[in-house]
């Protein structure tokens, strides 16, 4: 049941973007590490104007890190970006970081997403249902 609900979670999240698929920032053709700047400019508080619901969690960053990476290496990479760690999404593999204040997620997905080590990095988006 728990694997069904984060499947049809992620679903949700595919379809609202608009690129089921691909994930943030790629392009057709197939990179799939996000590139600078590719996320929506936003607010401080997360959010983009028109919506008073930010479409991510401000202070907080997603990162998957490369097969082989080391408890130690990211620890080592956790100090280096000043994070904390919030919880491990041990099913795929992904750290739900919180981020120092006075950073913006912008650029620490940015930072993260230069890393070699690194996967991918990208907000915590949130998801949301509405009625019709």
């Amino acid at each position: 049941m728990g694997k069904f609900l984060l499947l049809f979670i992620m679903s949700l999240l595919l379809l609202r973007c608009g690129t089921a698929g691909m994930r943030v920032g790629e392009k057709e053709g197939g990179n799939s590490h996000p590139q600078k700047g590719s996320f929506p400019k936003l607010d401080d508080a997360g959010q983009r104007g028109e919506s008073t619901k930010p479409p991510f969690v401000p202070g907080e960053v997603l990162v998957k890190f490369k097969v082989g990476i080391t408890g130690e290496v990211i620890e080592r990479i956790r100090e280096a970006y000043g994070l904390s760690l919030i919880k491990r999404l041990g099913s795929i593999g992904v750290y739900r970081f919180k981020i120092p204040s006075g950073s913006t997620v912008e650029d620490t997905v940015d930072a993260l997403n230069e890393d070699p080590q690194v996967e991918y990095a990208e907000p915590n988006y949130t998801v949301s249902i509405t009625g019709k």
